[in-house]
């Protein structure tokens, strides 16, 4: 039921976001639908919704900047779906093709878990500025993103290491999972990219041993695999995996999803630390 719904999806129609809608339905996170900008908006003050899937043939310039302001005082989280990330701006994540639903649902949950950090976050600055003292997140969270590339040495693994370099984060290779396991546990990281190659077993093993680990259960893992069929999406997500992608998607495109989970995911804690460092003052 819509009021139930938890996800707006915008689209002209349901050619290309239809089956991810159906899917997150399955998934409980129930969709309600709106066919151009306007009816969004009004939706989103109608019901309390947590993100939007839009569908980029009816992304308006705007529509981002109208759907949030739209669904105030609440943060909306949006993933736009049938663009390049570097092609849309004001979503906090952008898909060339729509991701399976377990793996939109599990990027909007993150995505939802940081909106709420952010919405205190900014009633705690505000209050706290009322009574004359300074709430300010870490300064230290402009460094450079920090990403772990677990794998063995490969050609394509390595143009997205590249890729991601090249936009300005700061790759850590690990070729085992030993070292990849001696690195996490010594540095902290923002996200972690594990190469399938062709065993999947050392980047599963490592997938397995972050989630029994309460410090790294929440980095956000994307699997990154020689083809897009090589083994079943829904086992991978139930694994704890954040997002699949293949080397048949484009390096750059993978790389931007790789820095928007990592960004979100660096964001949440700075938040949080910041959050946690007044929690004891009495006022």
């Amino acid at each position: 039921m819509a009021f139930d719904a938890r996800v707006l999806i915008l689209a002209a129609h349901d050619a290309r976001i239809g089956p991810l809608a159906a899917g997150l339905d399955a998934l409980g996170w129930t969709t309600v639908t709106a066919r151009d900008v306007g009816s969004a908006e009004a939706t989103l003050q109608d019901l309390p919704l947590e993100a939007a899937v839009i569908d980029f043939d009816s992304l308006t310039p705007d529509a981002a900047v109208r759907l949030r302001a739209a669904a105030q005082p609440r943060r909306l989280s949006i993933m736009v779906v049938g663009a390049a990330p570097d092609s849309v701006e004001g979503a906090d994540v952008a898909m060339s093709v729509p991701p399976h639903p377990a793996q939109a649902a599990l990027r909007l949950e993150q995505l939802g878990r940081a909106a709420i950090a952010e919405e205190e976050f900014h009633l705690r600055v505000a209050t706290f500025g009322l009574r004359g003292i300074s709430l300010a997140a870490d300064p230290g969270a402009a460094a450079p993103l920090r990403i772990l590339a677990a794998g063995v040495a490969d050609r394509r693994f390595l143009a997205l290491s590249n890729a991601l370099t090249s936009a300005g984060a700061e790759v850590v290779a690990a070729p085992t999972p030993y070292t990849a396991f001696d690195y996490l546990h010594e540095t902290l990281f923002d996200a972690a990219i594990l190469w399938g190659a062709k065993d999947h077993t050392p980047a599963l093993s490592i997938a397995a041993g972050m989630k029994r680990n309460t410090r790294l259960y929440h980095i956000p893992l994307m699997l990154y695999l020689r083809g897009a069929d090589e083994i079943s999406l829904n086992e991978l997500f139930n694994r704890g995996f954040a997002d699949v992608a293949s080397t048949e998607t484009p390096e750059q495109e993978t790389a931007e999803r790789v820095l928007a989970m990592a960004g979100a995911h660096r964001r949440h804690l700075t938040i949080r630390k910041a959050l946690d460092s007044v929690r004891s003052l009495d006022l």
